[in-house]
């Protein structure tokens, strides 16, 4: 049996993280099971870093890595089917307000993301994308399922006609007012110009077969374009994930507070279709970056993303936890814990955690000694 040291790196501060272990293992029983997982990495979790674990030799069948980085997504193009084509064409308008939206540090106003959206809906139907009777006439739009993507518009198109689009969107009644137009895509354009390499292009990312994919993005360093990359692509990952997948979140907690909220539609849809979601943290507790930017922790997924842990939640893994973190599970499970329990999750032991689920009335503490 392995022992646990195998995979901890040795004389490195900067150790592999436990919760993104954990979740390995369990992509690997749910792969086990025939089914395919789709990791996106937002920490340095490397199942492919030497000498630490017993993954199968590398091949196209079963593994692919994709370096975030050096791959693109055309933040114009959708993902989905034709058959939900309504749903796809609204979640990736919002898509692309949410991603101006984080250029601009979450600074847009309401008014701002209107005009933004009422230029998108402008965009779409005077390029042919979409049409009024989508719900009659689907294989006639251009938002999913795309034949040509190397061909498809791009943000930065949109960004050099937008205030064209504006003053359209406004006579064909699709927006009230559009004072801020002409300033607001001077600061789009701005801000799409420190990160046109990543989304202001057409999609170069290939498909893949491979039973377990890994969307890398530890060579991002800039916290801000993690972000935006996390946005841009979460429709595209899913989209590939089909009934009985598994989405792998690794290092959840390296999303803004807003920015994991602003993925709950796609996640929500793909959960529709019976894809299954781990989120792995690196820390219970979360705090805010240098911006003042709150970071996601499980605890504010609440009231999105879960209403009570302990019923809305299939299974929770909990390290050790401080006193102040003890408390803040209680709420999340609206229970009170006993004070075995209590003790138990402050107490400095190596390798434990918490382990709970309703179904069985699970409450235990498991020593992990992970194989993967």
């Amino acid at each position: 049996m392995q022992h646990y040291h195998y995979i901890i790196r040795k004389n490195e501060e900067n150790q592999i993280s436990a919760s993104s272990i954990i979740a390995q293992s369990a992509a690997n029983h749910i792969v086990m099971a025939g089914h395919r997982a789709h990791h996106i990495v937002l920490n340095d979790f490397n199942y492919f870093e030497p000498n630490h674990f017993y993954r199968p030799h590398e091949t196209v069948d079963i593994f692919k890595n994709y370096d975030v980085s050096k791959v693109t997504i055309n933040l114009m193009q959708g993902f989905g089917s034709l058959d939900d084509v309504h749903n796809a064409y609204y979640r990736l308008r919002q898509k692309i307000v949410n991603v101006f939206n984080i250029m601009r540090d979450l600074e847009l106003t309401d008014t701002d993301e209107s005009i933004i959206m009422g230029a998108l809906e402008q965009t779409y139907n005077s390029l042919g994308y979409w049409i009024p009777n989508a719900d009659v006439y689907p294989e006639r739009t251009n938002i999913v399922e795309i034949q040509n993507p190397h061909i498809y518009t791009t943000a930065t198109d949109f960004i050099n006609k937008f205030t064209v689009r504006v003053v359209e969107a406004l006579s064909n009644g699709l927006l009230n007012k559009a004072d801020r137009a002409d300033t607001l895509r001077e600061l789009l354009e701005t801000s799409l110009s420190a990160y046109r390499s990543v989304i202001g292009r057409t999609t170069s990312i290939e498909p893949t077969d491979a039973i377990q994919v890994y969307y890398d993005f530890s060579s991002i360093n800039d916290l801000k374009l993690k972000q935006i990359q996390y946005i841009n692509m979460l429709e595209y990952i899913v989209h590939t994930a089909k009934r009985g997948d598994v989405v792998v979140i690794h290092g959840y907690n390296n999303l803004y507070e807003r920015v994991s909220r602003m993925g709950f539609d796609t996640i929500n849809a793909a959960k529709e279709r019976g894809v299954r979601f781990i989120y792995a943290f690196d820390g219970i507790s979360s705090t805010s970056n240098s911006k003042g930017i709150a970071m996601s922790d499980m605890f504010n997924m609440q009231g999105a993303y879960y209403a009570d842990l302990d019923v809305d939640v299939s299974w929770s893994i909990i390290g050790r936890s401080l006193p102040s973190d003890v408390e803040k599970v209680q709420k999340a499970l609206n229970t009170d814990l006993s004070t075995h329990i209590v003790e138990s999750m402050q107490a400095k032991f190596d390798h434990q955690a918490l382990v709970h689920r309703r179904i069985g009335q699970v409450n235990s503490f498991v020593q992990f000694n992970p194989i993967i």
